[in-house]
């Protein structure tokens, strides 16, 4: 009898538990913001919303093909993805001007598709793993350098094969490798960053209408990427990814159909929980970008901060009538996730709260008004 009393007291406390937590939406600045909410659910709703990035400056004719890129010790570095006369260089650029200011050169490894890049406090991550040609690469990789050997003196720095690590995946639910013709495939991928120890990679839906998540171990080694979750994206393909907070990204997106001449948009995705199923119950806004007669291709995105960051887009140049040079813009998330941070300051060390600031190499916490750094990485 005493035993069943127990188990009673310890249901009824679970019960209570559970009845406690108020699920839905937690994000002030949606349209169903539920002010009881105790668990983000993923539902929140948000209006229209139109943003014209500032301009900063045009980038150089070599980097017409820019495809990727970090912010890292007050510049831009990126590089092109493939096409003629392709190279295996790393560039880094003035945030201000646009124009090169070193040159890394890799000797002995390849350049197929090089498509994105992502960084941790002392790597770069460069990301062989374009796809579309015929969507049956066995051959996906990406190059792990470290950023000792970066910082060199000299405006060019070479680097040999022998000092970058090579993280080689496949992903774990392709078991088709027939060619499918130029842009008929789902495991094309542009988009990465690292987060939690892991690689993200969100690919590029050229088939069907959802971009997946995928995860790979940040080590070199041959890996399965695991699938997390999707997003449906319609006819916008995922062309870069970036992580601004510890709870907070961003992909950037332009649409497939000739027809929208390279209409684009954003997805800002914020307030997740501590798991890697990011889409299914943090904040997720769309917001519309000019399209490509405006701003060229976009392609890559970087945060600088929290708060801000860049753009990058590549050359557009659709049939040869028109010629949108290859740019950098700036952006800020401030005027959309500051009134979520504000409502749903956690305490520290919980990873809500967090972000990696690679302006100043430290992680920081936000208090519900400023971010406070908390020690280097």
């Amino acid at each position: 009898m005493v035993k069943h009393f127990i188990l009673w007291v310890i249901a009824a406390s679970c019960f209570q538990d559970l009845y406690a937590q108020v699920q839905g939406c937690m994000d002030p600045q949606a349209t169903n913001f539920n002010v009881n909410a105790t668990v983000n659910n993923g539902s929140c709703v948000y209006a229209n919303q139109n943003y014209t990035p500032q301009f900063i400056s045009n980038l150089p004719t070599s980097l017409d093909e820019w495809s990727g890129m970090v912010y890292w010790h007050g510049m831009f570095w990126g590089h092109n993805d493939s096409g003629p006369g392709v190279r295996t260089y790393l560039y880094a650029v003035d945030t201000a001007s646009g124009e090169i200011q070193k040159v890394i050169n890799f000797t002995g490894i390849t350049n197929v598709d090089w498509e994105d890049m992502a960084q941790d406090s002392l790597h770069f991550y460069i990301g062989d793993f374009g796809n579309n040609a015929n969507g049956n690469r066995k051959n996906l990789k990406i190059y792990k350098v470290p950023k000792s050997y970066v910082k060199t003196a000299g405006d060019t720095v070479l680097i040999g094969a022998d000092s970058i690590s090579v993280i080689n995946f496949a992903y774990s639910d392709q078991t088709n490798f027939t060619a499918t013709g130029a842009n008929k495939t789902r495991y094309d991928c542009e988009a990465m960053f690292f987060h939690r120890d892991s690689l993200h990679l969100f690919t590029k839906n050229w088939v069907g209408n959802h971009s997946v998540h995928y995860t790979l171990p940040a080590t070199p080694g041959t890996w399965l990427a695991s699938r997390q979750d999707s997003l449906n994206t319609g006819e916008y393909v995922i062309t870069g990814a970036d992580i601004g907070a510890e709870d907070q990204f961003m992909l950037t997106t332009y649409n497939r159909n000739p027809a929208a001449l390279g209409a684009s948009r954003i997805y800002l995705i914020y307030g997740f929980d501590s798991g890697k199923h990011y889409f299914n119950n943090g904040n997720m806004r769309v917001i519309q970008l000019p399209g490509a007669l405006q701003i060229a291709q976009l392609e890559a995105v970087c945060y600088i901060n929290g708060i801000r960051g860049a753009f990058g887009s590549e050359k557009f140049n659709p049939n040869g009538f028109v010629n949108v040079s290859q740019n950098l813009r700036r952006f800020t998330t401030n005027q959309w996730v500051t009134d979520h941070y504000m409502h749903n300051v956690l305490p520290v060390p919980d990873p809500g709260s967090m972000r990696y600031n690679s302006e100043t190499d430290s992680f920081e916490y936000f208090d519900g008004k400023d971010w406070q750094v908390i020690g280097q990485q």
